[in-house]
């Protein structure tokens, strides 16, 4: 009894290892064939007349009404309001 319990489980083993072996190789990737980058230009750029415009400040940096948050917008300080209807404290 013991000779045929060990040869069904032998012949298990084998069905069991074609099975994975033929799944595995069945199942493998296909390498992926990458396609070749595009050439940089390597020509040196040549910047447009005019373009470059040197300052001591940024555009409108001194303007007043460019600000749009906290107090400048009509709320109380930090710009946070309570919902409608309910008066904040300024917290």
């Amino acid at each position: 009894m013991k000779d045929q319990t060990n040869l069904i489980v032998v012949i298990v083993a084998i069905v069991f290892m074609i099975g994975f072996s033929l799944a595995f190789a069945l199942t493998q990737r296909k390498p992926v064939a990458l396609t070749a980058p595009a050439a940089v230009p390597l020509t040196e750029v040549q910047p447009a007349e005019g373009a470059v415009v040197y300052a001591n400040a940024l555009p409108n940096a001194g303007s007043a009404a460019a600000g749009g948050g906290g107090a400048a917008a009509g709320g109380p300080a930090g710009g946070r309001r309570g919902p409608v209807g309910i008066q904040s404290s300024g917290n």
